[in-house]
């Protein structure tokens, strides 16, 4: 269900949420993947939603530094548990003091490290709850732990 991938370009509401132009790393969802197709490159390029269940999200492109048949792999995987326990800051302040929130692996979007640096200790986390609602959360997760969490 859940791929960590570089994502190499995409494209939302005029705008682009990769500030590198070498790609930026993502742990995405890949229930918010549609009309997945390969470049020239063998990179594959899609459709990404925020929220699938919001018929005001119309998707945006995106290209990512994996193949269809890796994204087949990760989108097959059985992650076991419906839910995910995550420690977070609830006012994205990492002096503060953490709590814990139960959040459902389908209603998760994206993951990225802060700052969009591997080597950060925290990680954001958006997800969709109530159906419409998009939160972002600042995690006490760097990205390999908060991946293998996700794996569970």
């Amino acid at each position: 269900m859940f791929m960590p991938t570089t994502v190499l370009d995409w494209r939302i509401d005029g705008g682009k949420r990769v500030p590198d132009a070498a790609g930026n790393w993502y742990i995405l969802n890949t229930n918010r993947m549609y009309e997945v197709r390969l470049d020239n490159n063998d990179n594959a390029y899609m459709f990404y939603f925020d929220n699938p269940a919001d018929s005001r999200d119309g998707g945006a492109h995106m290209k990512v530094d994996d193949n269809v048949t890796a994204l087949r792999i990760y989108a097959d995987t059985d992650h076991g548990s419906e839910a995910v326990t995550l420690s977070y800051f609830p006012n994205g302040d990492i002096t503060e003091a953490t709590e814990e929130i139960t959040i459902a692996k389908n209603s998760i979007a994206y993951c990225y490290p802060m700052g969009f640096q591997m080597s950060n200790a925290y990680c954001y986390v958006v997800y969709v709850d109530a159906g419409w609602n998009k939160n972002r959360i600042l995690v006490n997760h760097s990205w390999i732990p908060l991946y293998a969490l996700l794996e569970v």
